[in-house]
């Protein structure tokens, strides 16, 4: 078994590794090169030392990186190991090296994540000191037909990105979700760079919410591989539980179903307490995977 940072050519070996970790544990098929190389444009990052990969006798089996740096210290390890994989011990190595890397960052607690049925994962994460701390729900809907027409509460008009109006969408997610522990936007540069750099990204797939000519919403998605992602929605808490976040989910909707995007997904906080789950499935959607927040104090 041999061990080295990732290169732009192992791009599509990384998503298949991925593809076959979710397919052995329940998630969605999903992951394609692209965005696996957009995960490589964050601001900060340095694939020579945030990367890792794991080959046996030539064939890629493993691959870690570094992601997810927060101002409060958070870093985030994902670990993939291929189900066929020989080496028992590649996930260990793997996380080992990545929580050196970590410390290296000046970590204050490490996070990564297990899809909810990877008892081989909690093994190996115990083992190694961590501890299960919360779940992500991943929600999907496949829209065979048009979705329905949003209903606009009075005085909202809905309008799409505009070039330049980063700092609009980043304000008005800031406050959405400025009373969410679990989110950090970050500085706008940083925030924007992440987003509109990926491969994935469509400016018709972003929304903004305006009345008065003030913000009160926004819907940002995605278009990774051959479906669709609902990034982040958010309302602002005065206008929360007046069917905007519906407008705004259902508008994303028509936006990716236009585009031929038809498998549409997101994901939702266990601890979340806007009542987004509710709005999710009232809207069509179903809960497809669990994935598991397991953290660890850095040192």
């Amino acid at each position: 078994m041999t061990f080295r940072p990732a290169t732009h050519a192992d791009a599509e070996a990384i998503a298949e590794v991925i593809r076959a970790y979710d397919r052995a544990h329940g998630g969605e098929i999903e992951t394609d090169a692209d965005e696996v190389r957009d995960d490589w444009t964050a601001p900060g990052f340095e694939l020579e030392r945030d990367t890792l990969v794991a080959e046996d006798g030539g064939r890629l089996v493993g691959y870690a990186w570094t992601t997810r740096r927060r101002a409060d210290g958070e870093v985030g390890l994902d670990v993939y190991v291929h189900p066929e994989a020989r080496d028992p011990e590649v996930g260990d190595e793997l996380f080992r090296r990545s929580e050196e890397r970590a410390s290296e960052l000046n970590a204050r607690l490490l996070v990564t994540g297990l899809l909810g049925d990877d008892t081989r994962g909690v093994d190996l994460l115990r083992r190694r000191g961590w501890a299960y701390a919360r779940s992500l729900y991943r929600m999907a809907i496949d829209l065979d037909a048009p979705p329905p027409a949003p209903a606009w509460p009075e005085g909202v008009e809905p309008r799409p990105f505009r070039a330049g109006e980063e700092a609009v969408f980043h304000a008005a997610i800031s406050e959405a979700f400025a009373d969410d522990p679990t989110y950090e936007a970050g500085p706008l540069e940083a925030w924007a760079g992440e987003r509109l750099g990926r491969a994935a990204f469509d400016p018709a797939l972003w929304m903004l919410a305006v009345t008065g000519g003030r913000p009160v919403g926004a819907v940002l998605g995605f278009a990774p591989g051959a479906g669709g992602y609902v990034d982040l929605l958010g309302v602002v808490p005065a206008w929360r539980r007046r069917g905007l976040g519906r407008a705004l989910l259902l508008a994303s909707f028509a936006a990716f179903h236009a585009r031929g995007r038809t498998h549409v997904s997101l994901h939702v906080d266990s601890d979340n307490t806007t009542g987004a789950p509710s709005l999710y499935a009232a809207a069509g959607m179903r809960e497809t995977h669990r994935i598991d927040r397991w953290e660890k104090p850095a040192g």
